[in-house]
């Protein structure tokens, strides 16, 4: 696809509030998004409404990509690799308001170890213990500590 048509198909889009806008009264009439892919296809010059919106699809994805990246650099950072700015990011601004970064969770809690390890790194430079700092354990080593105990529980 070239640009010329990706472009029109960004515009088309962006004259189309009820593709993007969850507060557009016709965001959820799937028929009429439908008929509006279509129309968009037709003017675009692509087969169906289908393939007009996985592109669209696409374009959106890899903006909202971008946005991610240039969220996660901090100023003064500096960039890390090569980074570029996205080629449709001037004309995909519209999205703005309608992208929400959502928070990841995973199976970890939020720790902020990194004030931890970077005072134990410098303790163990200088030769200090610092026993009111945590200590980060070995799960293999806590797991043979255990079974040890255990074993001596027994022979009681």
């Amino acid at each position: 696809m070239d640009d010329q048509k990706i472009e029109r198909l960004i515009i088309e889009v962006e004259q189309n509030s009820l593709l993007y806008d969850l507060s557009d009264k016709g965001y959820k009439d799937s028929r009429r998004k439908l008929d509006v892919w279509n129309e968009i296809a037709s003017k675009v010059g692509l087969e169906s409404g289908q393939i007009a919106s996985k592109k669209f699809t696409n374009i959106k994805d890899a903006y909202v990509s971008y946005l991610r990246k240039l969220r996660q650099t901090q100023s003064g950072q500096g960039l890390r690799g090569k980074f570029h700015k996205y080629k449709w990011a001037d004309q995909m601004q519209f999205l703005n308001s309608f992208v929400t970064a959502r928070r990841s969770t995973g199976n970890l809690p939020d720790t902020d170890v990194s004030g931890v390890c970077s005072e134990l790194l410098s303790n163990i430079v200088d030769g200090v213990i610092d026993d009111s700092l945590p200590v980060l354990a070995d799960s293999d080593s806590e797991a043979s500590t255990s079974s040890q105990q255990q074993r001596g529980n027994h022979q009681m």
